[in-house]
């Protein structure tokens, strides 16, 4: 359950009522592959599983960038170092988990180049195995939003960033080290990424490596370089 109006200190008496539960199912429902609650409409492409829309129903506005080519959660594998021919995952099966209605999610699983199984779970509120490499490999999850004329913001160790405006000149431009959440945000609306690692983030297309682009799509990459004979374990 979500209480939403608890005062400081306060605590929660929970009854268990059938009309409680109603209530919940009428502000969720879940197709097969779409999710939608009272804030937002989340659709999936159903041939690459990615999030191919994802649309804030108070403004009416479509946070995802559709002409870039990329979806939220898009699933890329770079085999080396050179992203310029990234490769996709397979075919996507997709299922209903959570049927509500305080939770419901949509399962995506396919095929992946770079792991035994590729596992996407889509969550809304009223990972990725790995198989043995021995050379160099890089894991990318694009998500391209749309927020024209936007401020980018980020979580690094010990301050809140805007790339390239509070970086010294000779700052590496590559990747960003974030912690928790990349913020984008005009004057009117705004999307906070939140991740539940620290990994690298570029801020480039995927084939340009070395530029840093304010408004282009955000990436979550992950190298693992090799130089012994070692590779993480996959499960």
């Amino acid at each position: 359950m979500i209480h939403t109006k608890l005062p400081p200190k306060g605590v929660p008496k929970w009854i268990n009522t059938v009309g409680l539960m109603l209530l919940f199912c009428r502000y969720m429902t879940e197709k097969a592959a779409e999710l939608s609650n009272r804030r937002i409409a989340l659709k999936v492409d159903e041939k690459t599983g990615a999030i191919s829309g994802l649309k804030w129903k108070r403004n009416n506005i479509e946070l995802v960038n559709g002409e870039a080519g990329l979806g939220l959660n898009d699933y890329f594998y770079v085999t080396g170092r050179d992203p310029k021919d990234p490769q996709r995952n397979g075919p996507v099966n997709i299922r209903i988990k959570e049927q509500g209605p305080l939770v419901a999610s949509l399962l995506i699983e396919s095929d992946a180049p770079g792991c035994h199984k590729l596992t996407r779970e889509l969550r809304i509120i009223d990972g990725i195995d790995k198989e043995k490499i021995y050379k160099q490999e890089g894991v990318h999850l694009a998500f391209s939003f749309n927020v024209p004329k936007g401020v980018m913001r980020m979580d690094t160790p010990w301050a809140v960033v805007q790339p390239e405006v509070d970086q010294l000149p000779g700052s590496c431009k590559n990747y960003f080290t974030v912690q928790r959440w990349v913020d984008v945000s005009n004057r009117d609306y705004g999307v906070t990424w939140a991740k539940p690692a620290p990994n690298t983030v570029w801020l480039s297309n995927l084939a340009e490596e070395k530029a840093s682009k304010i408004t282009g799509p955000i990436e979550m990459a992950a190298y693992e370089i090799v130089t012994l004979r070692v590779s993480l374990p996959g499960k």
